[in-house]
């Protein structure tokens, strides 16, 4: 009988690339009171904040949002929506070239 032909693993482990950590947290200034949030937290008032067509506060907490470099397009996206809103189309284009270069 012959024996069957196997693939050894390569001992070498794929290393994804260094990519920046976000902040664990953002500080904001909303109605002169301070408050820390995680993304997450934030991305989420943000978007509440949107729907409710409250486009200037929104996009400002999306614009400080967009530091987070390691959480993808999705901040610079929902600004772009933000800045559609109040009618800054060009902004909103060129915000989504920073976001899909």
């Amino acid at each position: 009988m012959a024996k069957k032909a196997t693939k050894k693993a390569s001992p070498e482990k794929a290393v994804a690339p260094a990519i920046a950590k976000s902040p664990a947290s953002f500080r904001f200034v909303i109605n002169e009171k301070e408050y820390d949030m995680t993304f997450e937290r934030a991305f989420t008032y943000a978007h509440r904040l949107l729907k409710k067509r409250n486009y200037e506060v929104a996009g400002a907490i999306f614009e400080k949002l967009t530091a987070a470099t390691d959480r993808g397009p999705r901040a610079l996206i929902m600004l772009a929506i933000c800045r559609a809103g109040m009618s800054d189309y060009k902004g909103s284009h060129d915000v989504l070239d920073r976001a899909f270069p």
